[in-house]
């Protein structure tokens, strides 16, 4: 197959950090990481092209449930471990919703209003100490 040439223009700081992944990943040339990246970036495009992959970023903090799931050994591989966190997360808020959410909301209302009963007691007293 032949190849043929291309030019970009990246910021200086991301073409360090190919660098350093293209060292790390043994590449040779940092063409060879670009190359890869765009080979990798094409067979994911195509296969999400009319199937049922979905990407998505799933926030840190259920990151850090993933990584303790394979580190526990709870899941074989980044897939399950995903899926349990998942699990896991969606168990939580239907607790939530079902059980704590009202006896939460209360507890709200009470510090809210034990809030401005202080404050009116505050001005009051100021008032009083004007007199």
């Amino acid at each position: 197959m032949s190849m043929e040439r291309i030019d970009i223009r990246v910021e200086a700081e991301i073409l360090e950090e190919l660098e350093d992944l293209a060292r790390l990943d043994n590449h040779n040339t940092r063409s060879e990481a670009v190359r890869e990246a765009i080979y990798n970036y094409v067979d994911d495009m195509k296969g999400m092209w009319n199937s049922d992959v979905v990407k998505v970023t799933i926030p840190k903090r259920l990151m850090d449930k993933v990584g303790l799931y394979i580190r526990n050994g709870d899941a074989q591989d980044l897939d399950q471990a995903i899926f349990l966190a998942m699990n896991k997360w969606c168990d939580d808020l239907e607790d939530y919703y079902s059980n704590r959410r009202d006896k939460m909301e209360k507890i709200v209302s009470e510090n809210v209003a034990a809030d401005l009963a202080k404050g009116h007691a505050k001005k009051q007293a100021k008032k009083m100490a004007r007199r």
